[in-house]
């Protein structure tokens, strides 16, 4: 094998060993020992290095790569993108970075892209993903543009974690400032989590005398695609379920074991349900759970100031019988002989009293 020009990390990765042995003469590249300075130059950088590095050589954009950027080819795509054109490997995103590799090879200027959005399908499922990356011309030994050298970072999990964030925060925010009734915190809920990039639908179910109830909802359609009882199997029995996309999880109302709540919330499906979107879950049931706890404290307490103001009504009520019977015994006379004459002036101390003035 024409190994020799290979740098010798280059002997040592996966990638580079897939090259060397890679069928080339099948491609417009042609065999590797036929590669130009240029090209052989740009491989030895590529395989030096274990950030991800890519790049596309010839008339077909064929794919060379390392084991960097074979992470970001999914499970599905790295097992045939080496030696493929470029515009087959990512057809699904070719509308986006397609234009980007035109600019470069017309105008032999790099390209810059921050956190940029791409749909890719490279695992078998349609799969929202974020990319830092640069796009930079390639010239062979005669000095004409011929491929495109992309150095890319993957960042869709510091640009999710950071949006997931901000809802949580959002959240507790709105839940925070509510001084309403619990089933208006409810509305909040679904107002602010249903349609969100993380949170397709939600709903929220509270406590009644019959059992539960559903508070609020943003889509009626979850509720039909729930199994029969799963939310009163997870208000009794208090621990979380998943259904498919779907988290199902309890609220403690009232802070102790007796069955509270439940909310239910369904995920985006463009993101896989793993680890990192289970904790989102549980941070936002968690916000949710406490809001609805300090509303219930904040109804106690309403309840309680209520109530110890009706007692207060009540007993400056009964002063006020008392003292107006008081004042009707005082002024009138007991019973006298019938051979006693008696004359009495009462003058009151005050014009407003009715009682205590001067005999």
């Amino acid at each position: 094998m024409d190994s020799e020009w290979f740098a010798p990390t280059a002997l040592s990765s996966d990638m580079g060993a897939a090259t060397l042995a890679f069928p080339w003469e099948q491609t417009p590249l042609g065999p590797i020992s036929t590669w130009d300075e240029s090209l052989r130059q740009t491989a030895r950088m590529c395989f030096s290095t274990r950030f991800p590095v890519i790049f596309v050589w010839g008339p077909e954009l064929t794919m060379v790569y390392n084991d960097g950027y074979r992470e970001m080819l999914g499970t599905q795509k790295r097992l045939w993108a080496l030696g493929a054109p470029a515009h087959e490997v990512w057809a699904e995103i070719w509308d986006d970075v397609g234009p980007l590799f035109d600019e470069v090879l017309a105008t032999r200027r790099p390209t810059w892209s921050v956190d940029t959005p791409l749909l890719m399908n490279r695992s078998g499922f349609d799969e929202e993903t974020y990319f830092t990356f640069s796009y930079s011309p390639l010239v062979d030994d005669a000095g004409e543009v011929v491929g495109v050298l992309d150095i890319a970072t993957e960042t869709t999990s510091q640009v999710v974690d950071r949006r997931r964030l901000s809802t949580v925060d959002d959240l507790h925010v709105a839940l925070q400032e509510h001084r309403g009734s619990t089933e208006d915190l409810a509305r909040t809920v679904v107002d602010l989590l249903g349609g969100t990039a993380d949170v397709e639908a939600c709903a929220v179910y509270l406590p009644s005398a019959s059992g539960i109830r559903l508070a609020a909802t943003s889509d009626d359609a979850l509720l039909a695609e729930l199994p029969t009882g799963l939310v009163d199997k997870v208000r009794t029995t208090g621990r979380p379920v998943v259904h498919e996309r779907t988290f199902v999880a309890p609220l403690e109302v009232d802070g102790d074991s007796a069955p509270g709540g439940v909310l239910v919330m369904r995920a985006r499906p463009h993101r896989p349900f793993d680890a990192s979107q289970r904790q989102f879950m549980m941070l936002t049931t968690s916000a949710v759970a406490s809001a609805l706890r300090a509303s219930e404290w904040q109804r106690a307490q309403i309840d309680y100031l209520r109530a110890h103001a009706e007692l207060n009504e009540i007993r400056a009520q009964q002063a006020r019988e008392g003292s107006i019977e008081l004042q009707h015994s005082l002024l009138t006379p007991p019973p006298t002989p019938r051979d006693l004459e008696v004359v009495v002036r009462y003058q009151p101390a005050g014009d407003d009293l009715e009682i205590g003035g001067d005999w």
